[in-house]
């Protein structure tokens, strides 16, 4: 069992996410939240995202 790690929010700008940017906004852009309903197509995102 991996240690427990503790992780902060991290901004990606390209996916639309920047801190305190309300995500509810993000509902006029759809495909910025493709990377939640097809997380596969975005595995370079979530590598990116773990190893910082």
């Amino acid at each position: 069992m991996p240690e427990i790690r503790v992780a902060y929010p991290a901004e990606v700008p390209d996916q639309g996410l920047i801190k305190r940017k309300p995500m509810y906004e993000l509902i006029e852009e759809p495909h910025l939240l493709e990377f939640l309903t097809a997380p596969e197509k975005h595995t370079g995102l979530f590598q990116e995202l773990y190893n910082r």
